[in-house]
């Protein structure tokens, strides 16, 4: 507009006037050449060069008209006419140099104070020859030559766009900001721009026109900014205070979570984006060992031994991907513990959404790991003891057959010796068959139990002279027990094979010989063990340990031991059946049994047994009654046609009228007919259509008078019912039959 002005010889485009200093020529030019500089750095999409180049040719073009002021040669000036019309003056020179240089300096990364100083400068030299026109060329007076009013405007709102061009530093990012800092700085601009120049305006005028000298004019000029200064500091003051009571309350929330971060059981730690760790909280320094002096500075992957699968490049590229991620790892603690840990981790990032951190929240898993551990093995070996229970179901009914009639046999007279021999060969292996079903049925806890309120260490001590037989001479038998007699409810031949199962293992252990040691004690589980051990209640318990000197065992044969026919000795040498029949029993007996071993350093199994009190049950078997010839009826109910047979011949044979029924139901029938006449129910437990335990409840309602013997290869069931309970185990010979056929007889 200016140089329009010029060309047309108009004041009002030159100057806003006929008696107002004009924008020179030059300085036009220069205004224009900065607004293009200015326009071309806004513009992300420009290279710098040319903003660069126009801030250099603005440099020039007011060094020579700064050479040409100082040296007083016009014809480095640029001029319209002989009088000089149009030059640049000295403040204008200096004016374009300085933002010449603000342009560019901008490009330097750390030198936006620099920056800022410069342009302050600029902007001191505009405002100077706005309030030279203002207050009436007052100012102009004491100067070689002063600022056209065109030009100290545009200066001062180029300075002001160029201070904009520094969008992180400086007075335009002051005034950008958000919350109260920036509500005070826009506040304050303005102000601190319009004030005094109205404060300088009015005081001069009123000294023109005579309101007051000099002296007054100068009080009432500094009073009044010495008021608006107190009045602005009052609201800085203000704001700054709610400030501070903002940040105080901050702080407060602030320590009430740092405070709750530091008491978390949960290990919290963050990290830079290199993963070095920044804060170590309580719950960190437990569950690893470290304390957070310790852990402070290093970086988490070398500072914490892992043997997790997942890598913390995979972790670090999920992470990038979702911003979180998931999952469990595996830690070494300071103590040389492994630990598992249920890991959460999230990205932090900045404002531009650079990578700054990273947040990882661990919980120790590793208790609930075992206890799953220990889970899933119960229900291996449920699922494995079901099957066991009914192949030995079957089995003892054949067995009993097989072995039955070979008895049978031994008593015929008319056999030759071969036959005899042969008949006796056939009932030791139906023996032998019968002690592996025996050992499933433990396993499965499938086993009748009679249990009896019995001593630990009398069960010990009264197996002794047994186990030292059974270990041989190259190894050595110690005994611990505790003199207080801990008392359990167990079946005393269970827990006795218990014992020498274990004993056998052990001396398997030791070809070279070694020690065993037996050790029995008092145990009390609380409620924080019993949460790590399923099986076991809280309450008193006592303690079998059965420890010995050999070869030790790996973790993976560990973790099969209790398994059916599982054995690490040759073939021939053992079925297998040994330690799955120990924990069959202590399961059944609401008893826990662990195992600790290493390699090279021997094995130890210790046994908890819940502790009762009452009575003790004196141990020792009573003689096994005369069989005499029977006269009663007896009424069968077993479903296996072979193992009925067997039965009924049995029976006739010692005098004894049998009626025969295939199941339970056909068994009703026939009661209905000669109840009278029955004087005992002789049922398998396990048949189809109803099973033996359902008839006898019939019998027991419909016929109270008739007394019930059960069979079965196992039950059950049986566990749960009262002792009086008459029950004969499979397989039986047809002497334990007849004989406990007769002392049920002869009980009413």
């Amino acid at each position: 507009m200016s140089l329009l002005g010029w060309f047309l010889n108009n004041d009002w485009l030159r100057a806003f006037g006929h008696n107002v200093p004009k924008t020179a020529v030059s300085s036009a030019l220069a205004l224009i050449l900065c607004g293009a500089a200015l326009q071309l750095e806004a513009a992300t999409s420009i290279k710098k060069t040319a903003p660069i180049s126009l801030a250099f040719t603005t440099i020039l073009l007011a060094l020579l008209n700064l050479i040409a002021i100082l040296s007083k040669n016009n014809r480095l000036n640029i001029t319209l006419d002989e009088s000089g019309a149009g030059r640049m003056p000295l403040t204008s020179a200096l004016l374009f140099v300085l933002d010449g240089l603000a342009l560019t300096v901008r490009y330097g990364n750390r030198l936006f104070h620099l920056f800022q100083i410069i342009v302050f400068g600029a902007l001191f030299i505009a405002l100077l020859g706005f309030s030279d026109f203002l207050y009436g060329g007052v100012f102009g007076q004491r100067l070689i030559d002063h600022i056209g009013l065109n030009t100290s405007i545009a200066a001062c709102l180029l300075n002001l766009g160029i201070l904009c061009l520094d969008q992180e530093h400086g007075m335009a990012a002051a005034i950008r900001r958000s919350g109260l800092s920036g509500a005070q700085a826009r506040r304050l601009f303005p102000a601190a721009i319009l004030a005094p120049l109205f404060l300088g305006w009015v005081s001069l005028h009123s000294e023109r026109i005579g309101l007051y000298g000099r002296e007054f004019n100068l009080a009432v000029l500094t009073s009044s900014i010495a008021v608006i200064i107190l009045f602005f500091i009052w609201l800085t003051t203000e704001a700054l205070w709610r400030l501070e009571l903002a940040d105080m309350e901050a702080k407060k929330e602030l320590n009430k979570q740092a405070l709750l971060i530091d008491h978390s059981n949960d290990a919290i730690i963050t990290m830079d984006a290199g993963r070095c760790i920044r804060s170590w909280n309580r719950g960190a320094e437990e569950l690893y060992g470290w304390a957070a002096s310790e852990a402070m500075g290093q970086v988490i992957h070398e500072f914490l031994e892992t043997t997790s699968s997942v890598t913390v490049a995979d972790i670090d590229r999920v992470l990038l991907e979702t911003g979180r991620w998931d999952g469990e790892l595996v830690y070494t603690r300071r103590d040389g513990k492994r630990i598992t840990v249920d890991s959460r981790q999230v990205l932090q990032r900045g404002e531009n959404g650079e990578v700054v951190g990273v947040l990882e929240i661990n919980r120790d898993i590793t208790a609930s790991k075992q206890m799953e551990l220990q889970l899933r093995q119960a229900q291996k070996l449920e699922s494995v003891g079901q099957l066991a229970g009914g192949v030995a179901h079957d089995f003892n009914n054949i067995l009993t057959v097989v072995g039955g009639y070979a008895s049978m046999l031994l008593t015929e007279p008319a056999l030759s010796e071969w036959t005899h021999e042969a008949a006796q060969e056939i009932v030791t292996a139906t023996d032998r068959a019968a002690a592996i079903a025996r050992q499933l049925l433990a396993f499965s806890r499938r086993q009748p139990n009679i249990p009896r309120h019995v001593r630990l260490i009398e069960i010990v001590v009264a197996i002794e002279r047994m186990l030292r037989r059974l270990i041989g001479e190259t190894i050595d038998l110690v005994l611990e027990l505790n003199n207080e007699a801990v008392v359990v409810c167990i079946d005393p031949s269970h827990l006795e094979q218990v014992i020498m199962n274990l004993v056998i293992n052990a001396r398997d252990a030791m070809p070279n010989g070694g020690k065993i040691l037996i050790e029995t004690g008092q145990f009390l589980v609380d409620a924080e063990y019993s949460a790590t051990h399923l099986a076991l209640k809280p309450g008193d318990y006592a303690v079998l340990s059965v420890t010995d000197t050999g070869i030790g065992m790996s973790a993976a044969t560990k973790a099969r031991i209790f398994e059916p026919f599982f054995t690490t000795k040759e073939s021939g040498r053992g079925t297998g059946l040994g330690l799955s029949t120990v924990y069959g029993i202590i399961e059944q007996n609401k008893g826990s049994i662990t195992v600790y071993s290493e390699l090279g350093k021997g094995t130890t199994f210790k046994i908890l047994l819940p502790a009762v009190e009452g009575p003790v049950t004196r141990l020792g078997s009573e003689p096994m009654p005369r069989v005499r010839a029977g006269t009663e009826t007896i009424l069968l109910a077993e479903d296996e046609e072979p193992l009925r047979n067997y039965i009924r011949r049995v029976l006739e044979r010692n005098g004894y009228k049998v009626l025969v029924a295939a199941g339970g139901g056909e068994a009703l029938r026939i009661a209905a007919r000669y109840h009278t006449a029955i004087e005992l129910l002789l049922t398998d437990v396990m048949m189809p259509e109803m099973g033996g335990m359902n008839l006898a409840d019939h019998f027991a309602r419909l016929y109270p008078r008739i007394r019930i013997l059960h069979m079965s290869g196992y039950s059950d069931r049986l566990w749960t019912l009262e002792s009086g309970t008459n029950f004969i185990q499979k397989p039986f010979t047809a002497a334990s039959l007849l004989t406990k056929i007769q002392s049920i007889l002869e009980s009413h």
